[in-house]
Parts: structure tokens; sequence; C-alpha cells
């Protein structure tokens, strides 16, 4: 799964998703929507992954708090959050406006083209 959630503050708004998720599909279900299924489904099928990230993180911290734990989730083949690790990824100094390059001499322009008249106007001389 690529997606996780890396903080508290993120669990709480997963968790509000899930109520709003839940209210929603409690809904459908009172009064089904023939035209709503699909967006239904979906629904179902984000609550499904978001509780699985929710319940990942919270073992994550409990192993956090634990580390004894980890064992026990090992053996019970239940998956959990390694926070041991950084999960953001290090900032990238801003890019500023400085150039990479050597600045070039601006290009002169070309000698426009020769056009006849310039060319036989030496004939009148």
């Amino acid at each position: 799964m690529s997606r996780r959630i890396e903080n508290d503050t993120q669990l709480a708004k997963a968790i509000q998703g899930m109520q709003r998720l839940s209210d929603e599909i409690e809904d459908f279900e009172d009064t089904p929507d023939p035209l709503n299924h699909d967006k239904h489904e979906k629904n179902r099928n984000v609550l499904i992954v978001t509780s699985k990230l929710v319940q990942e993180y919270s073992r994550g911290k409990e192993v956090q708090a634990d580390p004894s734990r980890a064992a026990y989730y090992d053996q019970m083949g239940w998956s959990y959050q390694d926070l041991s690790e950084p999960t953001e990824t290090p900032q990238t100094a801003p890019k500023t406006n400085t150039p990479t390059e050597a600045k070039q001499a601006p290009k002169q322009p070309a000698e426009p083209p020769k056009t006849a008249s310039k060319v036989s106007s030496w004939l009148d001389d």
C-alpha cells in the first residue's frame, strides 16, 4: 500500500473522514439510490482502506511505546506501521534564481537577407 498516515494530525483527519463516509454509507443503505450505487461502492472501498491504514498506524504507535508488541503482532500476522524510520522526506533547499550556466552575450541579429533590389543597386551607379 503506498499511502501512509504520517502523524497524529493525519490520523485525526482520517478518522473524521471515516465518520463522514460511514454516515454517507448509512444514508445510502437507508434509502438506496440506484444512480449512486457506484459512489456507494467507492465510499465503501475508501472506508475499508482508510480503516486499515488507521489500524496499522495505531499498532505502530503501540509498538513504538512497547517494542515487545512487535513480536506479538508478527506472531498474529497483523501488519503495523514502522514508526521508527523517518517518515518525512528531507526538504531540499529552495531554488534561487542563480543561473547555473554563465550568461552568454546576447546574440547579434543576423544581417537581413539582401533583396534583389539591393543586389542590383550597384548596377545603377
